[in-house]
């Protein structure tokens, strides 16, 4: 599919010439009245945005300010006065990528207009890339957040903001696990706020979560899989306490039988 470019200019000779000049790289969308050219930017999704700043029933950085409602094209003016007021609009209100001067070098439109649409692609790709992964936290069932130095979350999925106790997945954004939990239930900060993957740190492991494993922390959940300390807790806290509460009993009644006389009649 070829890219798309929509040009307005209210000289019908300036028109054609810009259409002639962009029709072998570009699909041109060429028209003389804003109305008409509004149309074209909802009905098509236009690359780049090529309009005339002077003509008779809108100005072009006004026409610029309506077209950024409706199309996420990259948006470029042209002139031929040197009208400094209307370029500060045209920055300021329709977010212009460049400004081209009348009479424009052919070659110098085309490189600025090629690099307009090179930054529109990389924005679109931008917003696939952000959109795939907004779908991917919130479509799986694992949880998922990140998390900045200070141990506060920068983004939480909602399954984890579920776990939370959370009904809007936002409002857990610069909150830590402690907000939620208390200190003594939360499993990084219980670990003396490390936000490593692995190795050693000062204070204590919560032993309600996660279990030591030299360097490393070892899930209960899955005895064969080493994980991430913030990775290893809240998905099923009976069970893990029951489990070391069970631990604990087999070594309670070890240390007992080891303190316990030796009666030397029952063993001959």
């Amino acid at each position: 599919m070829r890219e798309k470019l929509l040009v307005l200019d209210d000289e019908s000779l300036i028109l054609g010439s810009l259409q002639h000049l962009f029709e072998d790289d570009y699909e041109v969308f060429a028209t003389s009245n804003a109305g008409h050219a509004l149309e074209l930017a909802a009905q098509h999704e236009m690359g780049v945005i090529l309009c005339d700043e002077r003509m008779p029933n809108v100005s072009g950085h006004e026409f610029l300010r309506q077209v950024s409602k409706i199309s996420s094209a990259t948006r470029v003016m042209m002139s031929g006065y040197a009208d400094m007021s209307a370029l500060t609009e045209a920055v300021n209100d329709g977010q212009i990528f460049a400004y081209i001067a009348k009479p424009w070098e052919p070659h110098g439109l085309k490189v600025q207009v090629r690099s307009a649409m090179v930054h529109f692609n990389l924005l679109r790709e931008v917003d696939q890339e952000r959109a795939l992964v907004h779908a991917l936290m919130e479509g799986i069932p694992d949880l998922i957040y990140f998390k900045d130095c200070e141990l506060r979350f920068t983004r939480v999925n909602r399954a984890h903001a579920r776990t939370l106790g959370a009904e809007d997945a936002t409002k857990c954004v610069g909150q830590r696990d402690s907000d939620y939990f208390g200190s003594e239930d939360s499993p990084l900060e219980a670990a003396g706020g490390r936000n490593s993957e692995f190795g050693p740190g000062p204070g204590r492991l919560n032993r309600a979560y996660q279990k030591p494993v030299g360097n490393n922390l070892l899930d209960v959940d899955n005895q064969n899989s080493l994980v991430r300390p913030e990775r290893a807790g809240f998905r099923d806290r009976r069970r893990l306490e029951g489990y070391y509460s069970t631990e604990e009993q087999r070594g309670n009644a070890l240390a007992t039988k080891q303190t316990q006389p030796h009666d030397h009649r029952n063993s001959q």
